[in-house]
């Protein structure tokens, strides 16, 4: 019973170091090197226990260790470590072999699991690693996997990866920054800037995009896309996304000629369960209407947080600030979260709007969406404007703001994007190039 998962008959977490000690020690008195450790977790587990309570939880994972168990006979020994996490370990004689076992994991978590009345689709992101060094040691094994995991649900999830050496050293670059990071937030040496959004008819710029900025004194100017993720992992999001929003507010206030101001929303801040308050308690310390307010989210919320999304929703909209989807069509089921959920706007990423002039499709993605959202009484923003032929093509398609370099970079300063004129616009933007000849059919 000590060494045992009583849900699943599967080995437990002591019990599977134990037996990992014991198989590593036989395979350093034999210079065997072909010894393999897989972790495995369930991907949107919480998705079950959220929407059909704790029973429906405990029969999936059930479910899924007889899965593991009957792919896994003479190959591995399995153990469940707690949760939704699993573990193997294993004889592999290639790297190929070890890599058909790991997608079989990740291919067998795939298929629905039917759990009463219903089916449920998970899946399963695997990291592993095969033993490479005879000096390696079981906790290094189980590092080298746990990177290799990071790396697989930093992907995307639903797949399975293997330890590469230059893994670690990324970690370490990793901790370095997320060191800096602490200090630069507590210092204050982070900043905001105000990107225009304009609209598309007239080309006043009535909103703005808040954007945080880090120029580490060493590395130069690290960008969001960077320092965010690494925020969200370090547990520094929540403080971080706290102060961005008050400052955002703050400045905002002075700048009446903005309608509006539009702010990033992580989904690791969404899942905060006293999200609301703590956005009505900024809006009351700064005096910022909440009408002016918009707050953007990518679908990736609804993915973490299926149970309270709707409510939260509400909520924010009760208070009278705007809801803005972002990265519109990049990911799994936009169209179910526009049924789902009110929004008042809607951005197409700047991925289509790259391809404008370029592919065909995109000019059809652009006007299919622009037509769905007017028709839901939804407001459009298209984000990553640089050029003037793809300005004239959004104005033809009907799309209502437009945000992006042709209109000119973020600023720190709200009151000079509002004051930004053509001329500036054009010498600002990263081009001028001529109308795009195969722009055909919006010239």
């Amino acid at each position: 019973m000590a060494e045992h998962d009583s849900l699943t008959g599967l080995g437990n977490r002591s019990w599977f170091l134990n037996h990992a000690e014991r198989r590593l020690n036989d395979q350093k008195r034999t210079g065997e090197t072909s010894l393999t450790l897989f972790l495995i977790d369930l991907d949107n587990f919480k998705v079950v226990n959220d929407t059909s309570g704790h029973p429906a939880g405990d029969e999936l994972l059930r479910q899924v260790a007889e899965r593991f168990r009957e792919i896994s006979e003479g190959k591995v020994s399995l153990a469940r470590f707690g949760g939704d996490e699993f573990a193997a370990l294993g004889r592999f004689t290639s790297d190929q072999a070890a890599a058909d076992f790991a997608d079989e994991l990740v291919t067998t978590a795939r298929r629905p699991f039917r759990i009463g009345s219903r089916d449920f689709a998970i899946g399963a992101t695997v990291g592993y690693t095969r033993r490479q060094n005879a000096s390696d040691s079981v906790d290094d094994l189980m590092r080298k996997a746990d990177i290799a995991l990071y790396r697989a649900k930093e992907s995307g999830r639903g797949r399975a990866i293997a330890f590469e050496q230059q893994m670690e050293r990324e970690v370490r670059e990793r901790r370095l920054l997320e060191a800096d990071l602490r200090e630069a937030f507590e210092f204050q040496k982070l900043s905001i800037e105000f990107q225009p959004i304009v609209e598309a008819r007239s080309g006043k710029v009535a909103s703005s995009e808040v954007l945080v900025r880090w120029d580490h004194p060493t590395r130069g100017e690290i960008p969001p896309d960077v320092f965010i993720p690494i925020a969200e992992h370090a547990g520094l999001i929540l403080p971080l996304g706290d102060w961005v929003l008050e400052r955002a507010c703050s400045v905002a206030a002075t700048v009446p000629e903005l309608n509006s101001v539009a702010v990033n929303l992580s989904p690791v801040q969404f899942l905060e369960p006293n999200l609301v308050d703590n956005i009505a308690s900024i809006l009351e310390r700064t005096g910022f209407p909440a009408e002016r307010l918009v707050l953007e989210i990518t679908e990736s919320v609804f993915l973490k947080d299926v149970g309270s999304a709707t409510d939260k929703l509400q909520q924010l909209r009760d208070l009278g600030i705007k809801i803005s989807l972002d990265d519109f069509g990049t990911g799994y089921s936009s169209l179910s979260y526009l049924r789902q959920h009110r929004f008042d706007k809607i951005k197409i990423d700047k991925s289509f709007v790259a391809e404008i002039g370029e592919r065909s499709d995109g000019l059809a993605i652009i006007s299919a969406v622009i037509a769905l959202a007017h028709n839901l009484g939804l407001e459009v923003t298209a984000e990553g404007v640089e050029r003037q032929f793809q300005v004239d093509a959004l104005r033809t398609l009907g799309c209502d703001m437009m945000q992006g370099y042709y209109f000119g970079r973020p600023d720190p300063n709200p009151m000079q994007i509002t004051n930004i004129s053509k001329e500036d616009w054009e010498e600002r933007s990263p081009s001028t190039a001529p109308r795009n000849p195969n722009l055909r059919s919006v010239s």
